[in-house]
């Protein structure tokens, strides 16, 4: 006699990396919310306690490390062996939903970057979610699934002091683009989310050196203090708003879709990055950010005038 009973739906499933605070963390939240099964990945497991305890049964929490290629593949044998369990019939494991969000800030200037920072932001902003995406691929082509990268609507806009970070996420972005290509007759969505403000909460830890040239002027300190005043004055949207707006878009997205924007001011900065003339979005930052002054200043006290190098 044939069963008519029907088979078990499986269990959607998602891994997301960065998720011990911020944008990461939200994800989490949201897709756990959505009955996804969620493998939630931070270097630090304490920070992801209160995921677990609001979520048990749909949180997992794993300490892995973005930078590390053996802490990668330590969490993907974890994952696929659970991935099987879930499965039940087939055994054949399926990610769902890849998401590549953890990254680092640096606001600090193109010629007083740190070897340290150089390093961490490329390996952890660049090569590790191409790292990732190799090594779970398998598990997302199975399940015909999506593969999200959080990037930034600073991938194409000349902002001082970002130029280490938006060549990161301009590479990503990049990189992205080629692999939504390639991965297309496979049914795998690929999906660079680039964000706006959003208010994480996280920032650059790194202090600018008080000797640098860019610290020099009264000018100089002066552009600063603008800057943050604006930053605190500006209206990022809540990071768990966005979370449900991007996972929104995501999960709704067709095989075409490569790029989708949240996030306060995402779509126009990003617009403008591509399209606009360099020399007008110079002038409106140095307007914005009086970065005018501070310029000449710096102008003044640093570059030869044509009588000064006569005399050497």
């Amino acid at each position: 006699m044939v069963s008519t009973t029907p088979p078990t739906q499986r269990q959607k499933t998602a891994l997301i990396t960065g998720c011990s605070s911020g944008i990461g963390y939200q994800l989490c939240l949201e897709l756990a919310s959505r009955n996804f099964k969620v493998f939630a990945c931070a270097r630090r497991l304490e920070k992801m306690n209160s995921l677990k305890e609001k979520y048990p049964d749909n949180i997992v929490t794993l300490q892995v490390d973005v930078s590390s290629k053996e802490s990668i593949e330590k969490c993907y044998e974890v994952v696929k062996e659970e991935l099987i369990k879930l499965d039940g019939d087939s055994q054949i494991p399926k990610l769902d939903l890849l998401w590549n969000n953890a990254g680092q800030a640096c606001q600090l200037p193109s010629i007083d970057l740190p070897d340290e920072a150089i390093i961490s932001l490329t390996m952890v902003n660049f090569v590790a979610p191409v790292r990732i995406t190799k090594i779970f691929s398998q598990l997302v082509i199975n399940a015909e699934g999506t593969i999200a990268f959080t990037g930034s609507m600073l991938a194409h806009c000349p902002m001082p002091f970002t130029s280490l970070y938006s060549a990161t996420k301009a590479g990503l972005e990049e990189y992205v683009s080629v692999l939504s290509f390639e991965m297309e007759p496979l049914n795998v969505k690929v999906i660079h989310c680039t964000v706006g403000g959003v208010d994480t909460g996280i920032s650059d830890p790194r202090q600018m050196d008080p000797n640098s040239i860019y610290c020099s002027t009264k000018e100089c300190l002066a552009a600063m203090e603008v800057k943050e005043k604006l930053v605190e004055k500006s209206k990022p949207m809540a990071c768990d708003v966005f979370a449900k707006k991007v996972v929104d878009k995501v999960l709704l997205a067709k095989l075409s879709t490569v790029e989708v924007y949240e996030g306060s001011l995402a779509s126009i900065f990003s617009f403008l990055g591509k399209f606009a003339p360099r020399w007008l979005l110079l002038t409106v930052f140095k307007a914005r950010y009086k970065i005018g002054p501070a310029w000449e200043s710096i102008n003044r006290k640093y570059v030869l005038k044509k009588s000064d190098k006569k005399t050497i």
